[in-house]
């Protein structure tokens, strides 16, 4: 290796902060931008939190009324929103600027079973989402409120993002 790669390597290798022991079990898990918070999706329907800005992380009350597993789950660029899907095919949206979050908006039926993939566009605008029901939607994040629609897959669509830079959607 070069001296550039492993001053690379030194700087990046991995350090064990803490141990999270979730019961039960999380399924899906992000980090805020902030880095000082993490979210988890599990298969009790709950979306738990973790304040990791202090030496020990303590878990914080979690976010509840979804019907089914959290598989989909990302924060909004600028950490103001968390949205998460379920296998029920909910979709939410928790304001995060507070103190406590709050519900902004829920969908029952944002997907005909289980919503597998979520991802926020790069100014916070839109929300993409994917599921079992082989469509792929995209949603304005403000309320939920539907903007496009695509179809085409033969099965069902597991990944959906949007292009960082561009607007381009890539699901599969």
């Amino acid at each position: 290796m070069t001296d550039a790669s492993t001053d690379l390597a030194t700087r990046f290798e991995p350090k064990e902060y803490a141990i999270l022991t979730a019961d039960p079990q999380v399924f899906a898990a992000r980090f805020h931008p902030s880095g000082k918070l993490l979210a988890a999706g599990g298969f009790d329907g709950r979306v738990r939190l973790w304040d990791l800005s202090t030496e020990e992380p303590k878990e914080l009350p979690a976010l509840t009324g979804h019907n089914g597993w959290i598989q989909a789950i990302a924060f909004s660029p600028d950490g103001q929103r968390l949205y998460a899907g379920d296998s029920w095919g909910k979709l939410s949206a928790w304001d995060m600027s507070g103190g406590e979050p709050q519900l902004v908006w829920s969908l029952d039926g944002a997907h005909d079973g289980w919503l597998r993939d979520l991802d926020v566009n790069a100014d916070g605008s839109r929300l993409v989402t994917c599921g079992r029901d082989r469509v792929v939607r995209i949603w304005t994040t403000v309320d939920g409120a539907p903007l496009l629609e695509f179809r085409g897959h033969d099965t069902d669509v597991y990944s959906a993002r949007f292009h960082p830079q561009q607007p381009f959607v890539v699901s599969g």
